[in-house]
C-alpha cells in the first residue's frame, strides 16, 4: 500500500464558494512543504446524514489527512468516525489545519475532545484564538494559534487584472440590506427586505461613490438562476477563480460573508464586513482578529502586509514542525 504524501480534504464549494479561498490557501502552503499533497473532496455526510455513501476518505492510501475549515463541531464524529477508524486501525495519522468551530461553547468543546479521546489527533493549528483557548487544553498534541488559509490564496493565485470602471463589490445572501454611504465609503445598514419578494421590488443599488456596483453571490447552484441573478451586475459561479479576479480589482467590497472579505484584503484590497444575516452574526468572524483587522466591522480597513506576513511565516514554521 503506497503510504506517501498528505490528503487534504475540502471541497462544498457550490454551496459556498468562501470555502474555496482557504482550501486553495492550504493546499499552496502544504506543498510549500516538500510532500505530495492531494486535494480529496471531504465527506457528503457534513451536508445529510447518509449510510449509502463510499467512504472515499476511510480508503484513502497517505500517511496523513489533513481537515480544514469550521469542522471542530457537534457534527465531527457523526462525519467521520467511520473513516477516521479505518484510517487509525491502518495507522495513518490525522490533522488539523486552519480550523474553528461552529458554537464556541464548552458544550461543544467537550464534544470535540471526547472524539479526539478516540482518535487522538497529529496536531492542531486553529484560526481565531479562542478556538484555541478552549480546544488546546483539552488535547496533548501540538497546538498552535494560527491564521486561515484563506491568508494564503494570495500565493496560491495571483488572478488576472478586469478592463472595467472602477466598481465595488456587494456581496450578501438571500437579502441585500439597503445601505447608505458616507463620503469616506463607510456603509451602514438601513434596513433589511422582510421577504425575498421585498428584495425584489426594492430599489437595486446601481453606484457607491459614483462607481459601479458588481454583486457575486455566495448562494448554492441549486437556489437557481431566477435567486442568484434577481439583482443587476451579478456574478456567479461554482469555481473560485473568476471570484478571485473581481474582489482584487474592486475598489471596495462591502459583505457579510467572512471569507469574501478575507479574499479580498489579503489580495490588498479594502473590505468591510457588514453584519446582517444570523450566519453573518455567528465566531467565525474572529478570525479577523488574528490579523489586526477588528475595525473592519466599523469601516473598510486593509490588511497590514508587516503584520500578517511574519504570522504567515510563523504558521509555516510550525507546520514544518509537526509534518517533519
Amino acid at each position: 500500500m503506497d503510504s506517501r504524501g498528505i490528503a487534504l480534504l475540502g471541497g462544498s464549494w457550490s454551496s459556498n464558494i468562501g470555502n474555496a479561498f482557504y482550501n486553495l490557501g492550504a493546499q499552496w502552503l502544504l506543498r510549500q512543504l516538500g510532500d505530495d499533497v492531494w486535494f480529496v473532496p471531504e465527506s457528503p455526510r457534513w451536508k445529510q446524514t447518509c449510510d449509502s455513501d463510499f467512504d472515499l476518505v476511510g480508503h484513502l492510501a497517505c500517511k496523513l489527512v489533513i481537515l480544514v475549515g469550521p469542522c471542530l463541531n457537534l457534527k465531527l464524529k457523526d462525519v467521520y468516525a467511520t473513516s477516521f477508524r479505518r484510517l487509525y486501525d491502518r495507522g495513518v495519522r490525522v490533522g488539523y489545519m486552519s480550523v474553528g468551530m461552529s458554537l464556541y461553547d464548552e458544550g461543544e468543546a467537550n464534544a470535540v475532545k471526547e472524539f479526539f479521546d478516540e482518535f487522538p489527533p497529529a496536531f492542531i493549528a486553529t484560526r481565531d484564538d479562542l478556538t484555541y483557548e478552549l480546544i488546546s487544553t483539552r488535547v496533548s498534541c501540538p497546538t498552535y494559534s494560527g491564521l486561515c488559509t484563506s491568508m494564503f490564496l494570495n500565493d496560491a493565485y495571483d488572478p488576472p487584472g478586469l478592463v472595467a470602471p472602477p466598481y465595488v463589490v456587494l456581496n450578501f445572501d438571500s437579502r441585500e440590506p439597503v445601505l447608505s454611504f458616507d463620503q469616506s465609503g463607510i456603509a451602514t445598514v438601513k434596513s433589511l427586505p422582510k421577504t425575498l419578494f421585498g428584495q425584489k421590488s426594492s430599489p437595486a443599488l446601481t453606484s457607491v461613490c459614483g462607481m459601479d456596483v458588481v454583486r457575486t453571490s455566495n448562494s448554492s447552484i441549486d437556489d437557481g438562476y431566477k435567486v442568484i441573478y434577481k439583482r443587476p451586475n451579478t456574478y456567479h459561479s461554482d469555481i473560485p477563480w473568476g471570484y478571485c479576479s473581481i474582489l482584487k480589482n474592486a475598489e471596495c467590497v462591502y459583505s457579510e460573508r467572512v471569507h469574501t472579505c478575507a479574499a479580498t484584503v489579503i489580495y490588498g484590497n479594502a473590505a468591510q464586513f457588514v453584519a446582517q444575516s444570523r450566519r453573518s452574526f455567528e465566531k467565525r468572524s474572529l478570525l479577523f482578529r488574528q490579523i489586526g483587522l477588528q475595525d473592519i466591522f466599523e469601516r473598510p480597513v486593509r490588511i497590514d502586509f508587516d503584520v500578517v506576513n511574519p504570522l504567515k511565516q510563523k504558521m509555516k514554521e510550525f507546520l514544518q514542525r509537526v509534518l517533519n
